[in-house]
């Protein structure tokens, strides 16, 4: 570990300009004991190496991941001691161990990280390394009752959550813009808005990007959640995620913001659905049941992780959509040593490929973080010769098509159509 005069920050001048010094600000003196001037930017973990349990904090029984920074360096969650009914907010990474930002803040839930350590937790606090623990940032956000940070972005020049601004629970975000209310960048002629206590911000991705649960009123008059995207770096008007799903909560989103996987409620088959939005194609997850979740995707969202049934589960979209035990893969596919472990529940997945989540080990409940590192891969240079959209990409595609290969079905539907043709056409045109 380094001493405090070996310290190097991890936060770039940009970082450090808006919402850092608005923590700074709020921290008031508590900044006077830099307890965590010791945090050094950790390393991330060592591609296919090993699981490592994310030890509990004294007096707690587990530590539960809740999110992991894009760069997977950094590690957030909740400690919990169940017999007594409390919780405290951690930071972990792989040199420094486990950290308790909760000490004179109990009950609290680490909810998100950046890349340079900045945590946000509920209710409404924050920290960064400088601070002894987590502080109260409600005064970032004047005029909002209630307000419940859920995500950060990976500079930490925005993070958002819920509060109430006058109107009833809704998403809002935090920038150096000041507090933006996201329900009326959602207006539509035949739909009229209904804040409900329901909405919520779910993720972000490496590229700023969030997206937004809004319940909307029908003008039949039933209420029905359409799970919508709000892009930060264009915030003019929503795209509809899973159209044909109803009461859809977006669980996850790939570091490029290409791939968007939720659940939702299919009237015509009286089901609930896990799905895949990607590239404006909405795919079903097949062989899973109705209580699965994908809780993470990879930079770009040819891989999946989620838990169904309790179980973890990884999906390889490049080669189909069929599950697979993620512990089984993380052996056999990724070379990692899983001994001792018995059951895995990922939790998030970082756009750099670090899995964390909870987990069995030696036959005690434990947080883990394991990082998986897939060759490179863009899905648009299909014969791979470093040229995007070039004449062999398409007749390679075409052939791939012609030979029945899965790897062909881009909008992964479990069927090779005219359809993924359209998909890859418009894969291109985003490139990698």
């Amino acid at each position: 570990m380094r001493t405090s005069h070996e310290h190097v920050s991890p936060f770039s001048p940009r970082t450090t300009r808006v919402l850092l010094a608005a923590l700074l600000m709020a921290a008031g003196s508590a900044a006077a004991q830099p307890v965590s001037s010791a945090v050094p930017p950790a390393p991330v973990l060592n591609c296919g190496q090993f699981i490592a349990p994310i030890a509990p904090l004294p007096g707690f029984a587990l530590s539960v991941p809740t999110a992991v920074s894009e760069n997977g360096v950094w590690v957030t969650g909740t400690g919990l001691n169940s017999t007594l009914g409390t919780s405290t907010t951690f930071i972990y990474s792989p040199m420094l161990g486990v950290f308790d930002l909760g000490a004179g803040a109990p009950s609290t839930q680490g909810s998100d990280v950046s890349d340079g350590a900045v945590v946000v937790a509920v209710p409404s606090l924050g920290w960064l390394p400088g601070l002894p623990g987590l502080v109260s940032i409600a005064n970032l956000v004047p005029g909002v009752v209630g307000f419940g940070p859920e995500t950060i972005t990976h500079d930490a020049q925005t993070f958002a959550g819920v509060g109430d601004l006058g109107a009833g629970i809704e998403p809002i975000t935090v920038d150096r813009f000041g507090v933006r209310a996201l329900s009326p960048l959602f207006p539509s002629p035949s739909f009229a808005l209904v804040r409900k206590s329901t909405e919520t911000i779910h993720h972000r991705s490496a590229a700023g990007r969030l997206d937004a649960h809004l319940a909307w009123l029908l003008p039949a008059g039933g209420i029905d959640g359409i799970a919508l995207i709000y892009d930060q770096s264009a915030p003019t008007g929503p795209t509809i995620i899973a159209p044909t799903l109803i009461g859809n909560v977006p669980t996850a989103m790939s570091g490029d913001a290409s791939v968007i996987a939720g659940t939702g409620f299919d009237l015509a088959t009286n089901t609930q659905r896990t799905f895949l939005f990607r590239h404006g194609f909405e795919t079903t997850i097949p062989g899973v049941t109705p209580s699965a979740q994908i809780t993470g995707l990879s930079s770009d969202g040819r891989i999946a992780v989620g838990v169904d049934n309790n179980v973890g589960i990884y999906i390889d979209t490049r080669i189909g959509l069929a599950p697979q035990n993620l512990l089984t893969v993380l052996s056999t596919v990724y070379g990692l040593n899983t001994a001792g472990w018995t059951a895995l529940a990922p939790s998030d997945m970082s756009a750099s490929g670090v899995i964390v989540g909870t987990g069995v080990f030696m036959g005690q409940n434990t947080g883990f973080a394991a990082r998986i590192c897939p060759p490179p891969y863009c899905y648009a240079d299909f014969n791979k010769n470093g040229v995007v959209g070039d004449p062999g990409d398409f007749a390679e595609f075409n052939l791939a098509i012609a030979a029945g290969l899965m790897i062909a079905d881009c909008d992964l539907d479990g069927a090779l159509t005219i359809a993924d043709t359209v998909c890859y056409t418009a894969v291109v045109a985003i490139g990698c």
